[in-house]
């Protein structure tokens, strides 16, 4: 078995690596480091079409125009992506060309939006909801009807495809979808990898019909990467495998986990960790590009609005972390969040404080909804030294309310971006809002534990959610 292939599940048949990397964005948006696939091949668009649609509005004869049909809907979601390690949101390694090109030409990017939960399966129920997992639990808005079946009785042909083997579960997040394709390991759809079988989903699209298309891009998530030769910003370096709930052995991460390496070894150990994810949100970029490039392909580009974003980030050593999951600090919250309507009258997004939830009214109405509650993450399943099993909420003068496992406490984020000096909660701003959100959550959070079902368990066992 490869050091990178995750345990449990069938080694997938190893792929040939990316090339190196170029650390130049190119200027035509192509993909530096990469083998050319068999997608985004360049379609030239015949002028005569335009021409008769122009004279035939003229009354100067020829068919009259098709009525414009629903835009194409798009959700991508780059898993396990802080935002702060991005080049986009100012990053110091050149990891992002695809997206720094996207914000060049003009998509609407945040880089401090807030994620709903600091794992995969809560926040992936918001995104197909509109609402908080607690509020999901009896959800009934729009008659009970995910995104996806809303989508459906639109009239939207409905696309899933899930590198990350968490959402296998059909109930829960296919609903509404028409084909499904998720992956069986974190390996099985990374890289380049990924766009062979976007290639084979976008095959059974319906080409007389609007599509809704959600993809998951599991890149970044642990293992992390193994990193080529000819990347400037890093060295050459094997995969890295973490698992948050390892007790023993002599791997790498348990021995920084647990205090066994001198200051010289985990100060180089921290080092190949941040390359080894940097690397991923890299290959995340480029399969950016290539589903872009496959849509354009098909002509799926002229009228869509389409959101890129993250579940969760992932803390690469503050407070004594490596992973996800198990907290509610900053690193683990903070997504970034890109938005392209190609309409006229596209939605604005907020300078701040955007909610992770918004994706799902962007897409839905191509604009955004009117959430009652203060932006706010819950944690259900938390376990270790450092978790956070409670909720967050964040006030728009930056102060930050937690319930950590039955204390409460705030964090003044402008002075203490670290989150290292607790505060009393006594006189925060929002508390009466805060108290009430905690009421509710605490029920939930509390006897979460017990509500899984046995295949829900194995499948966040494997993926280390759980021991």
């Amino acid at each position: 078995m490869s050091d990178d292939a995750t345990p449990g599940t069938a080694p997938t048949a190893p792929a040939k690596e990316p090339a190196p990397a170029d650390p130049t964005p190119p200027s035509s948006g192509g993909l530096p480091g990469w083998a050319p696939w068999a997608v985004g091949a360049v379609v030239v668009v015949g002028l005569v079409a335009g021409a008769i649609a122009a004279f035939g509005g003229l009354g100067l004869g020829g068919p009259p125009p098709e009525p414009e049909r629903e835009p194409d809907v798009v959700l991508v979601v780059m898993d396990t992506v802080r935002a702060d390690h991005l080049h986009l949101c100012g990053h110091d390694k050149p990891n992002t060309p695809v997206m720094d090109g996207l914000k060049a030409e003009g998509w609407q990017v945040r880089c401090d939006a807030i994620a709903p939960a600091p794992w995969t399966v809560p926040s992936h129920v918001s995104f197909f909801t509109g609402v908080h997992y607690v509020d999901a639990r009896q959800y009934d808005g729009d008659d009970g009807k995910t995104l996806a079946m809303q989508m459906a009785d639109k009239g939207y042909d409905t696309l899933f495809l899930s590198a990350n083997m968490v959402l296998r579960k059909t109930e829960v997040f296919t609903q509404g979808f028409r084909v499904t394709q998720t992956a069986r390991n974190f390996n099985q759809l990374k890289g380049p990898r990924f766009p062979l079988a976007l290639d084979e989903i976008l095959q059974q699209a319906d080409p007389e019909k609007p599509m809704f298309l959600f993809l998951n891009l599991v890149d970044a998530h642990a293992p992390y990467p193994p990193i080529p030769r000819g990347v400037t910003w890093a060295k050459p370096q094997r995969g890295i495998q973490h698992r948050r709930f390892e007790t023993e052995g002599s791997s790498p991460f348990h021995r920084y986990m647990t205090g066994q390496m001198t200051p010289e070894e985990s100060a180089k150990y921290k080092v190949q960790v941040e390359n080894g994810y940097d690397y991923g949100i890299f290959l995340a970029d480029q399969n950016i590009g290539a589903i872009l490039d496959a849509l354009r392909a098909r002509g799926r580009m002229k009228n869509y609005r389409i959101v890129i974003t993250s579940d969760h980030g992932e803390l690469l050593g503050e407070h004594s972390v490596i992973g996800h999951g198990d907290t509610l600090f900053e690193p683990g919250l903070r997504v970034p969040f890109l938005y392209k309507d190609s309409s006229a009258e596209g939605a604005q997004l907020p300078e701040h404080q955007l909610n992770g939830i918004q994706a799902f009214y962007l897409l839905r109405d191509g604009k955004l909804g009117e959430i009652p509650d203060p932006p706010y993450a819950t944690n259900y399943q938390a376990q270790g030294p450092e978790s956070s099993n409670g909720l967050v909420m964040w006030t728009p003068d930056g102060e930050k309310l937690v319930w950590k496992n039955g204390e409460r406490f705030r964090f003044d984020l402008k002075a203490d971006p670290e989150e290292k000096n607790p505060l009393p909660i006594e006189g925060a701003p929002m508390l009466d809002r805060f108290e009430q959100l905690v009421e509710k959550n605490q029920p939930v959070i509390e006897l979460e534990d017990q509500a899984k079902d046995p295949e829900t368990i194995q499948l966040l066992r494997a993926a280390g959610y759980v021991e």
